[in-house]
């Protein structure tokens, strides 16, 4: 590995902000139990998103909505950003 985004963000330099944006069957928690803390322990502002229609953003009792479309993600991401 190498190259910015394993370098050590904490050096007096702004960090950079990382959003990480999973794929198909897939949520915000895919990128927890390695990524988000190797990010943030090198300074850098890193947060998951999880896109409309995945994740674990349910009501009890009702059927989960199908995944939204391109356009809907990119509209979620923009949204978040």
């Amino acid at each position: 590995l190498g190259g910015p985004a394993t370098a050590d963000a904490s050096d007096g330099d702004p960090a950079a902000t990382m959003l990480l944006v999973h794929g198909s069957y897939r949520a915000a928690w895919c990128w927890e139990p390695h990524f988000l803390g190797f990010f943030r322990s090198r300074g850098f502002d890193t947060y998951a998103l999880s896109l409309r229609g995945q994740g674990g953003g349910t009501v009890p009792g009702v059927p989960p909505p199908v995944a939204g479309t391109l356009e809907q993600h990119a509209a979620d991401v923009l949204a978040f950003a």
